[in-house]
Protein backbone atom coordinates (compact mmCIF):
# COMPACT_ATOMS: atom_id res chain seq x y z
CA UNK A 1 0.00 0.00 0.00
CA UNK A 2 1.12 3.65 -0.64
CA UNK A 3 -1.46 6.16 -0.22
CA UNK A 4 -4.86 6.70 0.40
CA UNK A 5 -7.46 9.06 -0.18
CA UNK A 6 -11.25 10.26 0.33
CA UNK A 7 -12.55 7.90 -2.21
CA UNK A 8 -9.99 4.78 -2.41
CA UNK A 9 -6.32 3.09 -1.50
CA UNK A 10 -3.43 2.41 -3.92
CA UNK A 11 -1.80 -0.52 -3.93
CA UNK A 12 1.47 -1.61 -6.19
CA UNK A 13 1.22 -5.15 -7.40
CA UNK A 14 4.53 -6.75 -8.18
CA UNK A 15 5.68 -9.80 -10.56
CA UNK A 16 8.89 -11.58 -10.98
CA UNK A 17 10.92 -11.42 -13.87
CA UNK A 18 9.42 -15.62 -14.03
CA UNK A 19 5.80 -14.46 -14.07
CA UNK A 20 5.85 -11.87 -16.07
CA UNK A 21 8.24 -12.45 -18.77
CA UNK A 22 10.12 -9.06 -18.23
CA UNK A 23 13.48 -8.59 -17.10
CA UNK A 24 14.14 -7.45 -13.55
CA UNK A 25 10.06 -8.02 -13.26
CA UNK A 26 7.35 -5.95 -13.59
CA UNK A 27 4.75 -4.00 -11.21
CA UNK A 28 1.67 -1.61 -11.72
CA UNK A 29 -0.63 0.29 -9.48
CA UNK A 30 -4.18 -0.92 -8.40
CA UNK A 31 -6.65 1.78 -7.17
CA UNK A 32 -9.06 0.13 -4.64
CA UNK A 33 -12.20 1.69 -3.88
CA UNK A 34 -13.34 2.89 -0.19
CA UNK A 35 -16.48 4.35 -1.36
CA UNK A 36 -18.70 4.62 -4.22
CA UNK A 37 -16.82 2.53 -6.60
CA UNK A 38 -18.10 3.79 -9.43
CA UNK A 39 -17.28 7.45 -9.01
CA UNK A 40 -13.98 7.09 -11.04
CA UNK A 41 -15.74 4.66 -13.25
CA UNK A 42 -18.43 7.54 -14.12
CA UNK A 43 -15.73 10.12 -14.62
CA UNK A 44 -13.74 7.96 -16.94
CA UNK A 45 -17.16 7.33 -19.49
CA UNK A 46 -18.38 10.23 -19.03
CA UNK A 47 -15.62 13.11 -18.93
CA UNK A 48 -12.16 11.32 -20.20
CA UNK A 49 -13.99 9.50 -22.60
CA UNK A 50 -11.10 8.69 -25.08
CA UNK A 51 -8.75 11.66 -24.27
CA UNK A 52 -6.08 10.15 -22.64
CA UNK A 53 -3.25 12.79 -23.11
CA UNK A 54 -0.98 13.69 -19.95
CA UNK A 55 -3.10 10.98 -18.12
CA UNK A 56 -1.65 7.97 -16.12
CA UNK A 57 -1.96 5.33 -18.67
CA UNK A 58 -4.66 2.98 -17.36
CA UNK A 59 -7.14 0.57 -17.82
CA UNK A 60 -10.12 -0.93 -16.07
CA UNK A 61 -10.91 -4.15 -14.78
CA UNK A 62 -13.72 -5.53 -13.10
CA UNK A 63 -13.73 -9.25 -10.44
CA UNK A 64 -15.79 -11.62 -10.57
CA UNK A 65 -18.58 -9.37 -8.50
CA UNK A 66 -18.52 -7.05 -11.50
CA UNK A 67 -16.65 -4.94 -9.16
CA UNK A 68 -14.50 -2.37 -10.83
CA UNK A 69 -10.66 -1.62 -10.21
CA UNK A 70 -8.36 0.98 -12.31
CA UNK A 71 -5.19 -0.65 -12.60
CA UNK A 72 -2.26 2.07 -13.85
CA UNK A 73 1.16 2.11 -14.90
CA UNK A 74 3.13 2.91 -11.18
CA UNK A 75 4.63 6.25 -11.71
CA UNK A 76 8.13 7.13 -9.89
CA UNK A 77 6.83 9.34 -7.89
CA UNK A 78 5.54 12.88 -7.94
CA UNK A 79 6.67 16.59 -7.77
CA UNK A 80 6.74 16.70 -4.14
CA UNK A 81 8.74 13.94 -4.25
CA UNK A 82 10.95 16.40 -6.81
CA UNK A 83 10.66 19.09 -4.93
CA UNK A 84 12.02 17.39 -1.45
CA UNK A 85 14.51 15.92 -3.36
CA UNK A 86 15.69 19.30 -4.67
CA UNK A 87 14.91 20.75 -8.51
CA UNK A 88 17.03 23.72 -10.29
CA UNK A 89 14.69 26.60 -11.25
CA UNK A 90 15.36 25.56 -14.80
CA UNK A 91 13.64 22.04 -14.07
CA UNK A 92 11.26 23.62 -11.85
CA UNK A 93 10.33 26.20 -15.23
CA UNK A 94 10.12 23.17 -17.99
CA UNK A 95 7.79 21.24 -15.41
CA UNK A 96 5.07 24.39 -15.14
CA UNK A 97 5.26 24.50 -19.03
CA UNK A 98 4.54 21.31 -19.47
CA UNK A 99 1.33 21.03 -16.87
CA UNK A 100 0.33 24.63 -18.21
CA UNK A 101 0.20 23.16 -21.83
CA UNK A 102 -1.64 20.26 -20.41
CA UNK A 103 -4.59 21.71 -18.75
CA UNK A 104 -4.80 24.45 -22.10
CA UNK A 105 -5.17 21.21 -24.09
CA UNK A 106 -7.72 19.56 -21.64
CA UNK A 107 -9.93 23.04 -21.99
CA UNK A 108 -10.08 22.80 -25.75
CA UNK A 109 -11.84 19.57 -25.19
CA UNK A 110 -13.92 20.92 -22.37
CA UNK A 111 -12.27 19.26 -19.48
CA UNK A 112 -10.39 20.86 -16.18
CA UNK A 113 -8.29 18.40 -13.60
CA UNK A 114 -10.00 20.04 -10.46
CA UNK A 115 -7.28 18.64 -7.41
CA UNK A 116 -4.28 20.34 -8.32
CA UNK A 117 -2.12 19.57 -5.81
CA UNK A 118 1.30 17.89 -6.12
CA UNK A 119 0.92 14.67 -4.88
CA UNK A 120 -1.65 14.53 -8.14
CA UNK A 121 1.18 15.53 -10.71
CA UNK A 122 3.43 12.00 -11.59
CA UNK A 123 6.68 11.54 -12.88
CA UNK A 124 7.87 8.81 -14.98
CA UNK A 125 11.34 8.20 -15.94
CA UNK A 126 12.28 6.14 -18.97
CA UNK A 127 15.59 5.15 -20.95
CA UNK A 128 16.06 3.92 -24.55
CA UNK A 129 18.07 5.94 -27.60
CA UNK A 130 17.85 9.05 -24.65
CA UNK A 131 16.56 8.92 -21.06
CA UNK A 132 13.66 11.05 -20.41
CA UNK A 133 10.60 12.05 -18.10
CA UNK A 134 6.91 11.49 -18.55
CA UNK A 135 4.79 13.77 -16.79
CA UNK A 136 0.53 12.68 -15.90
CA UNK A 137 -1.93 13.84 -13.83
CA UNK A 138 -2.66 11.15 -11.62
CA UNK A 139 -5.87 11.07 -9.91
CA UNK A 140 -8.88 9.70 -12.76
CA UNK A 141 -11.62 11.30 -10.23
CA UNK A 142 -10.64 14.88 -10.50
CA UNK A 143 -11.68 15.22 -13.56
CA UNK A 144 -15.04 17.67 -14.65
CA UNK A 145 -16.40 19.24 -17.64
CA UNK A 146 -17.06 22.56 -18.79
CA UNK A 147 -20.38 23.60 -17.48
CA UNK A 148 -20.74 20.89 -15.39
CA UNK A 149 -22.06 21.47 -11.75
CA UNK A 150 -20.49 18.70 -10.03
CA UNK A 151 -16.64 19.82 -9.21
CA UNK A 152 -14.22 19.35 -6.82
CA UNK A 153 -11.15 21.21 -6.04
CA UNK A 154 -8.22 21.44 -3.72
CA UNK A 155 -9.33 24.74 -2.80
CA UNK A 156 -12.31 26.43 -3.78
CA UNK A 157 -11.88 30.18 -5.26
CA UNK A 158 -14.21 32.58 -3.11
CA UNK A 159 -16.79 33.07 -5.60
CA UNK A 160 -17.31 29.05 -6.05
CA UNK A 161 -19.44 29.23 -9.30
CA UNK A 162 -21.86 27.12 -10.16
CA UNK A 163 -20.37 25.67 -13.34
CA UNK A 164 -17.38 24.42 -13.97
CA UNK A 165 -16.13 27.75 -16.48
CA UNK A 166 -12.91 29.31 -17.50
CA UNK A 167 -12.41 31.26 -14.17
CA UNK A 168 -12.08 28.24 -12.44
CA UNK A 169 -9.26 26.69 -14.42
CA UNK A 170 -7.45 30.04 -14.28
CA UNK A 171 -7.52 29.56 -10.88
CA UNK A 172 -6.06 26.07 -11.13
CA UNK A 173 -2.99 27.52 -13.16
CA UNK A 174 -2.80 29.25 -10.21
CA UNK A 175 -2.72 26.66 -7.43
CA UNK A 176 -0.38 24.64 -10.06
CA UNK A 177 2.10 27.47 -9.86
CA UNK A 178 1.94 27.75 -5.94
CA UNK A 179 2.51 24.07 -5.88
CA UNK A 180 4.76 23.55 -7.87
CA UNK A 181 7.45 25.81 -6.61
CA UNK A 182 6.39 24.39 -3.14
CA UNK A 183 4.33 27.14 -1.10
CA UNK A 184 3.02 26.14 2.03
CA UNK A 185 -1.13 27.12 2.87
CA UNK A 186 -4.21 25.84 4.53
CA UNK A 187 -7.29 24.55 3.05
CA UNK A 188 -9.60 27.59 3.93
CA UNK A 189 -13.09 26.79 4.57
CA UNK A 190 -15.65 26.53 1.83
CA UNK A 191 -17.65 29.86 0.41
CA UNK A 192 -15.60 31.65 3.57
CA UNK A 193 -13.83 34.76 2.49
CA UNK A 194 -12.58 35.74 6.09
CA UNK A 195 -11.07 31.89 6.24
CA UNK A 196 -9.74 31.95 2.16
CA UNK A 197 -7.73 35.55 3.13
CA UNK A 198 -6.35 33.95 6.42
CA UNK A 199 -5.43 30.59 5.60
CA UNK A 200 -5.07 30.59 2.00
CA UNK A 201 -4.14 34.17 0.49
CA UNK A 202 -2.52 36.34 2.97
CA UNK A 203 0.30 33.33 3.66
CA UNK A 204 0.90 32.96 -0.37
CA UNK A 205 1.01 36.38 -0.91
CA UNK A 206 4.57 36.83 1.05
CA UNK A 207 5.72 33.66 0.11
CA UNK A 208 5.16 34.16 -3.69
CA UNK A 209 6.84 37.50 -3.34
CA UNK A 210 10.36 36.02 -1.53
CA UNK A 211 10.16 33.00 -3.56
CA UNK A 212 9.40 33.32 -7.19
CA UNK A 213 11.98 35.47 -8.59
CA UNK A 214 10.62 36.51 -11.83
CA UNK A 215 8.31 39.24 -11.07
CA UNK A 216 6.16 38.52 -13.79
CA UNK A 217 5.30 35.26 -12.85
CA UNK A 218 4.57 36.65 -9.19
CA UNK A 219 2.37 38.78 -10.11
CA UNK A 220 0.67 36.46 -12.43
CA UNK A 221 0.14 34.06 -9.90
CA UNK A 222 -0.87 36.48 -7.41
CA UNK A 223 -3.75 37.60 -9.48
CA UNK A 224 -4.79 34.05 -10.51
CA UNK A 225 -5.02 32.82 -7.04
CA UNK A 226 -6.44 36.38 -5.80
CA UNK A 227 -9.43 37.04 -3.80
CA UNK A 228 -11.43 39.27 -6.08
CA UNK A 229 -12.51 36.98 -9.26
CA UNK A 230 -12.33 40.27 -11.24
CA UNK A 231 -8.55 39.60 -12.08
CA UNK A 232 -9.73 36.45 -13.78
CA UNK A 233 -12.51 37.43 -15.44
CA UNK A 234 -10.48 39.55 -17.49
CA UNK A 235 -7.66 36.94 -18.36
CA UNK A 236 -8.04 34.06 -21.43
CA UNK A 237 -6.44 30.46 -20.86
CA UNK A 238 -4.49 30.32 -23.66
CA UNK A 239 -2.90 34.24 -23.10
CA UNK A 240 -2.11 32.97 -19.88
CA UNK A 241 -0.24 29.76 -21.03
CA UNK A 242 1.54 31.59 -23.31
CA UNK A 243 2.92 34.16 -20.92
CA UNK A 244 4.19 31.52 -18.39
CA UNK A 245 5.87 29.94 -21.31
CA UNK A 246 7.40 32.96 -22.39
Amino acid sequence: KIGEGSFGSVYIVSWTEDNCKIKGGCSVAVKIPIQDPFWEIEVIQKILRKYRHNIIPYHVIKDQWENPFIVMQQANGDVFDLLVAGISTQFRNKILSHYTEAIGLLWKNGIVFSDMKSENLLYQCFSGKEDGMALYFGDLGSFSRKGSKEYGYEVDPPESPETVNENLVLFTIGLLIINIYGLKYERPKKDNLKSFMKKFYIPLEEQVKKYIKNRGLASLTLKLISWDPQYRDTMKVENVIREIKQ
